[in-house]
């Protein structure tokens, strides 16, 4: 993979004693989008949190993208339920990187939220 691209190749992640993932490739150029598909326990949340450098590979290459360039669109908002509002607003906010408190209390008058 050249600089500015990002992904795997040859990904390994064991969990529990088996492979989650097994010699998986992804490239990913720029200008291009990837979806990741499958079916529950396919491995999909596993190499997202590999990209995010959550998760350490056992074996493979791992090249990450920069931190404001990983987004994901969960089916199920597993944890949106566990959040306050005020933790959910401040959640949202910083996945877009808006981390002044009186942007996000402007954001929120202009959506006749306050």
């Amino acid at each position: 993979m050249n600089a500015d691209r990002w992904g795997v190749a040859g990904l390994v992640v064991h969990r529990q004693g088996r492979a989650v993932l097994d010699n998986i490739d992804l490239d990913v150029v720029p200008g291009t989008v990837r979806v990741v598909v499958g079916g529950d326990g396919a491995g999909k949340t596993t190499l997202l949190r590999v990209l995010a450098g959550t998760v350490a590979a056992d074996s493979g290459s791992v090249r990450r993208p920069t931190a404001e360039r990983i987004g994901a669109m969960i089916e199920v908002p597993a944890i949106y339920t566990d959040l306050t509002v005020d933790e959910h607003i401040s959640f949202v906010a910083a996945s877009y990187g808006v981390s002044d408190p009186a942007r996000v209390q402007e954001l929120l008058r202009r959506a006749d939220l306050l």
